[in-house]
């Protein structure tokens, strides 16, 4: 029982990475081999942009989340939840073995913008500032995961020009968060970049910025308004 297709390396490798760090998850069947990821969310469009990375793995494409047996919602008065199965793949099965210490410096900029599409947050502070956000989970825990997030985002954004060369500063969710509810709050030319990246990926419009109310910053604007409240942050 191992329904594996072939199909394009770069994306299957992608969708692994993001089903580790993402809204996904691994999951296998007793009698097969290898392992299939399964994606979920309430945006139907964000899911069909997944399945478009790599086709042949999705033939059965996305579908409304059933629990219980329930013929409509996943819970009563709940948005609709959708999720997308994957066919099963040897690499899948190999990344579902990897701590995400080892995962993280192989991360493209493209999987930071799809894990900010998973959980991600913006919020517009007009006339002052704007904040960009993404729920990291347990992705900085301790010092060799924390290590290999930061020497990341070092990688892929350290050219970008901030204030006082800041990356952002890494917190926990709330008071009584434990140290595996994290969050990434990371400096606005950081989040310009991430939804520069995102062109072609325009689902959640709430997570896209927005100028005079309507229109999308530009995709190759680097500067909005920041916020002048000061917080003690990570340096580069």
């Amino acid at each position: 029982m191992d329904n594996q297709q072939p199909s394009n390396l770069t994306g299957i490798q992608t969708l692994a990475r993001n089903a580790k760090f993402g809204d996904g998850y691994y999951w296998k069947h007793p009698e097969c081999v290898n392992y299939k990821i399964i994606f979920t969310s309430t945006d139907k469009g964000l899911l069909k942009k997944k399945m478009g990375l790599c086709p042949s793995l999705f033939p059965s494409g996305v579908s409304l989340y059933r629990k219980g047996g329930a013929v409509t919602n996943y819970c009563t008065n709940s948005k609709p939840l959708y999720k997308l199965t994957s066919l099963v793949h040897p690499i899948f099965t190999i990344y579902y073995g990897m701590p995400k210490e080892t995962v993280l410096p192989e991360m493209t900029l493209f999987d930071f913008a799809l894990w900010y599409l998973d959980d991600g947050s913006y919020i517009a502070r007009p006339p002052r500032g704007h904040r960009f956000m993404i729920h990291i989970g347990d992705a900085a825990t301790g010092n060799n995961r924390k290590a290999a997030f930061l020497s990341k985002v070092r990688e892929l954004f350290g050219h970008i020009k901030t204030r006082g060369n800041s990356i952002g500063f890494i917190i926990k969710n709330n008071s009584k968060a434990t140290e595996n509810n994290l969050t990434w709050k990371m400096p606005v030319p950081y989040g310009l970049r991430i939804i520069q990246e995102l062109k072609h990926f325009y689902v959640i419009p709430n997570k896209f910025p927005k100028v005079e109310g309507s229109e999308t910053i530009p995709y190759g604007s680097t500067t909005v308004g920041r916020s002048s409240r000061k917080r003690r942050q990570l340096h580069m």
